[in-house]
């Protein structure tokens, strides 16, 4: 799933990395 916000791969990396990053998990 990459249609999570970079916090959440900031806190649960193991849910996601910086590659799977996308501007529109910009969504703070």
């Amino acid at each position: 799933m990459r249609a999570q916000p970079l916090w959440v791969a900031y806190i649960f990396p193991e849910n996601g990395s910086v590659e799977s990053f996308d501007p529109e998990g910009l969504h703070l």
